[in-house]
């Protein structure tokens, strides 16, 4: 009994003593920094708003934190099904990516849902792909960039310090993509009025369009499996294009 009993003491022990460890381990300079930084947050805060409450403390810290400091190397790609199917693990290791792609959306439902597709991440880079959906519902090419201009006007009201790419609407080869309400022609002229857009607004304009056609200025088979969905290979060319922005720096 004796002998039970100071074998299950010594577990303990050795429970505590690898708990302490994991604890002591937790305990990183970086972490030492970040809690006394904290700490003295709370006492300017508790300072200022005892003595001076015309100053909004913690207005300024939101902003500085939020806006400024949170969005170093936070890239999101905000767009539809052709956004949402691109595995950014894969291509962007590396980096911090986010897939802010839904399937189906159009301009309009960017609009509505910004605060959980874009705000919440503060990104240091925006990269917007969205249109293709508004134009198979017959929508206006002029009306589809206006959306786009008040999704972008949004953003930087937000997070001014997010820096904006505005991808081309890509093609699509209707030889195989038999699903009515989508043209070339139509998409070539939506895209015409996004570069003006982005010329308008000094906005970065990513030509991704070209890089995708054939020699009949459709969607290259090799790229698609269903004429408008890209697959394995249409990612590694969009990469391609992509890439270099992503590289530059953050701050415009």
């Amino acid at each position: 009994m004796k002998k039970e009993k100071k074998e299950l003491q010594e577990k303990n022990e050795v429970k505590k003593k690898s708990k302490w460890k994991r604890f002591q381990s937790f305990i990183t300079p970086s972490f030492k920094k970040v809690t006394f930084l904290l700490l003295i947050i709370l006492i300017l805060n508790f300072v200022f708003f005892k003595q001076e409450p015309r100053f909004h403390f913690n207005d300024f810290l939101k902003k500085t934190f939020s806006e400024k400091r949170l969005i170093s190397n936070n890239y999101v790609f905000l767009g539809d099904s052709i956004t949402a199917g691109y595995p950014l693990e894969d291509y962007y290791e590396d980096l911090f990516v986010v897939n802010s792609g839904v399937g189906g959306y159009t301009t309009n439902d960017i609009l509505d849902n910004l605060d959980r597709m874009v705000y919440r991440y503060n990104p240091s880079k925006i990269f917007l792909l969205i249109g293709t959906n508004d134009h198979n519902q017959g929508k206006d090419p002029k009306e589809i960039v206006e959306n786009i201009e008040k999704i972008v006007d949004k953003i930087h009201k937000k997070r001014p310090y997010s820096k904006m790419y505005i991808e081309s609407v890509y093609p699509i080869n209707d030889k195989d993509f038999d699903k009515t309400g989508r043209n070339n022609d139509t998409i070539n002229d939506m895209n015409k009025l996004i570069q003006k857009l982005c010329k308008k607004k000094s906005i970065t304009y990513i030509d991704v369009h070209s890089h995708l056609l054939d020699k009949d200025k459709k969607l290259k088979k090799k790229y698609t499996y269903d004429g408008l969905h890209l697959n394995e290979l249409g990612y590694v060319k969009v990469t391609n294009v992509i890439l270099p922005y992503l590289e530059e720096d953050s701050q415009s």
